[in-house]
């Protein structure tokens, strides 16, 4: 038997989020970039921005979740274009 999934995307975004965002923080209030050195925090950040590409572009949840926050915005600033 197949049942629908039930999962929360902006809930799961949003701890990923807070939960690495918090890792993160603690990270640079302790002085661990800074004694990683330029090159491997650049690859820490190429790999995150990587990896947050990947995501929309493989999870049908996170594109349609983003493209929800998207879209409205969008229709506003169509709203005052004249063809």
């Amino acid at each position: 038997m197949s049942r629908p999934v039930n999962e929360n995307t902006p809930r799961v975004v949003a701890l990923a989020l807070a939960f690495f965002g918090g890792l993160a923080a603690l990270g640079l209030a302790s002085g661990v970039f800074a004694r990683l050195g330029p090159e491997l925090t650049l690859m820490l950040g190429a790999f995150a921005a990587v990896f947050a590409i990947l995501t929309y572009h493989l999870d049908a949840g996170v594109r349609g979740w983003v493209k929800g926050l998207v879209a409205p915005r969008r229709r506003e600033n169509l709203k005052g274009r004249t063809a």
